[in-house]
């Protein structure tokens, strides 16, 4: 299974309800310093930092936004962890070697 594993030096800060990534100077040498995300994925965010697979974020946002089983939530998530890869704030890894995921 592929392992998510959030660069060095980037943090998750809160400003007056908005939701930023940002990045250390170290970390900004991969990364943008600043990038703005929703609550949605703030919360994602949190679930990546402890340690959470794409099983365990698929249950923790059903329950916690309350979505229906027939709704492609897997889909979204997915789109948001790529896009957190693209933008190099995370890095992938599956058998000890970056990935998609």
């Amino acid at each position: 299974m592929d392992k998510i594993r959030i660069r060095s030096g980037i943090e998750l800060v809160e400003i007056q309800g908005v939701h930023l990534l940002v990045a250390d100077r170290q970390a900004r040498e991969k990364c943008r310093y600043i990038q703005r995300i929703n609550e949605v994925g703030a919360s994602i965010w949190k679930l990546l930092e402890s340690g959470a697979t794409i099983n365990e974020i698929e249950e923790s946002m059903r329950s916690e936004y309350e979505i229906e089983k027939d709704y492609d939530l897997r889909s979204d998530i997915y789109g948001f962890v790529n896009s957190l890869k693209d933008n190099q704030y995370i890095v992938i890894q599956s058998n000890n070697s970056e990935s998609n995921i």
